[in-house]
C-alpha cells in the first residue's frame, strides 16, 4: 500500500488513455549510465514500476550486473519503522468518515466499484481517506500480486538487497515530504479524484495492461505518452508539481551523491522520462547519460 500512496496520485488518470508524442533523445531502455562532469566512476539510473515482480530482472542480467558494481543505493525515500509511523498515522480521517464526505451515489459508486474488483467490503474503509481507498482499489485492479507476501517486488529489492550487503541506503525525500504530497492534501481533491477513477474504472483495467507491456518492453517514450497525454482530469500544473517539481529537487542532491559514490538509482520510471525528467536533467548539468542493454 505505501508505495501505491506515493505513486497513484500521479499515474491513475493518466493511464486512461494515451496519445504518441516524439520525444528528444528518447531510447527504449530502463537502464541508464551517468558519466562525465569529473565524475570518477559512473553511476546508474533505473525506472521501476515499484509492484512489479523481482523476477522482472531474472531475463535482465545487465540490470543486476551495474548493481552489483556499486556501494551506494538512492532511492525516493528510505523506508524505516518512523516512517511506516508516519504514513499509517496520516491515514485516516479526522472527525468524519468516508460516507460523510461522499453523497450517498457518490459512496454507492464507490462501493460498486470496490465490490467489482474484489476489493472487499467499503466499511472496512470508512475511517480511510479518500486518497488511501484510491490507492488500493486503483492498485488491487492492477495487479492482486501486489499484495502477495510470497513475491518479492522490484521496488523493494534493490533496498532490501542492498541493506543485506552492507551498502549505503540513501533517500532523496523525507518521509513528512512523502506523506504530505501524497496523503495530506486536501480532502476536496482527494475525492475529486476517487471518484474519477471509479468513473472511469473499465477503461483503467484495459489501458494499465498496457502500461505494463509498456514496462515489460522497456518502452520509456510510450511511458511517458501515457503520463502526460492521458485524460486532464489532472491538470499539467498537477503533473509537473508531482513529477517535474519533484525531480528538480532531487537534482540539488544528485550531483553531490554521484561525485562520491558509485551509486545504483531507482526511482519511478515516470519520473525518469521525458523533458524535465531525470534523464533530460542530467545532461542539462552536462553529465552524459546513455541507455545500457538490460
Amino acid at each position: 500500500m505505501l508505495f501505491f500512496l506515493i505513486i497513484a496520485a500521479a499515474i491513475n488518470s493518466s493511464c486512461l488513455r494515451n496519445k504518441k508524442q516524439s520525444i528528444p533523445n528518447g531510447r527504449s531502455s530502463l537502464l541508464w549510465e551517468i558519466s562525465g562532469n569529473s565524475l570518477k566512476r559512473p553511476s546508474y539510473l533505473f525506472g521501476i514500476v515499484q509492484i512489479s515482480a523481482k523476477s522482472f530482472l531474472d531475463k535482465r542480467p545487465g540490470i543486476t550486473e551495474k548493481f552489483n558494481v556499486c556501494k551506494a543505493v538512492l532511492t525516493e525515500a528510505v523506508i524505516d519503522s518512523l516512517y511506516l509511523k508516519k504514513m499509517f498515522a496520516s491515514m485516516t480521517l479526522s472527525g468524519t468518515s468516508l460516507d460523510k464526505i461522499l453523497s450517498y451515489q457518490e459512496y454507492d459508486s464507490v462501493r460498486t466499484a470496490l465490490s467489482s474488483v474484489g476489493g472487499g467490503d467499503i466499511r472496512d474503509f470508512k475511517k480511510l481517506k479518500p486518497v488511501v481507498l484510491e490507492s488500493y482499489l486503483f492498485s488491487f485492479l492492477n495487479s492482486k500480486a501486489a499484495f502477495s507476501p510470497k513475491i518479492e517486488k522490484l521496488g523493494e529489492y534493490f533496498e532490501t538487497e542492498g541493506k543485506r550487503r552492507g551498502d549505503e541506503i540513501l533517500g532523496l525525500e523525507s518521509a513528512d515530504y512523502q506523506i504530505d504530497n501524497a496523503i495530506n492534501t486536501p480532502i476536496s481533491d482527494q475525492k475529486r479524484h476517487l471518484l474519477f477513477v471509479v468513473k472511469e474504472l473499465e477503461a483503467a483495467k484495459k489501458n494499465m495492461a498496457q502500461v505494463y507491456k509498456l514496462y515489460d518492453d522497456e518502452d520509456l517514450d510510450g511511458l511517458y505518452n501515457v503520463l502526460m497525454e492521458g485524460d486532464k482530469e489532472y491538470s499539467r500544473a498537477e503533473k509537473n508539481q508531482r513529477i517535474k517539481g519533484r525531480n528538480l529537487k532531487w537534482m540539488e542532491k544528485i550531483p553531490a551523491i554521484i561525485m562520491t559514490r558509485q551509486t545504483f538509482i531507482c526511482v519511478n520510471v515516470f519520473n525518469i522520462a521525458g523533458p524535465g525528467g531525470l534523464i533530460d536533467l542530467l545532461r542539462k548539468k552536462g553529465y552524459i547519460v546513455k541507455p545500457l542493454a538490460t
